[in-house]
């Protein structure tokens, strides 16, 4: 099972319209990692380093998701990630 960080996120990508093609190729990308960092807890430093990445992107036209992505990176990063 996700954990609750990871879920909300999902949440939030799920109800995001992305502005571009480029914010819906890195919500896609989100997506397949945050998956595979359930799915293989192994990956999730890819994760980790997949959200710190995207941050910024979202932060000015999508600030609800820059939060998820936020909690996210501090829920791996208390995790030991």
């Amino acid at each position: 099972m996700a954990p609750e960080p990871l879920k909300k996120l999902q949440q939030e990508i799920e109800k995001t319209q992305a502005s571009n093609d480029e914010q819906a190729a890195s919500m896609a990308d989100l997506r397949d990692h945050i998956q595979r960092a359930i799915d293989e807890p192994e990956n999730a430093p890819g994760l980790l380093e997949a959200l710190r990445d995207s941050f910024a992107q979202f932060q000015a036209d999508h600030p609800q998701l820059a939060a998820a992505i936020q909690s996210a990176v501090d829920f791996l990063a208390e995790s030991g990630v």
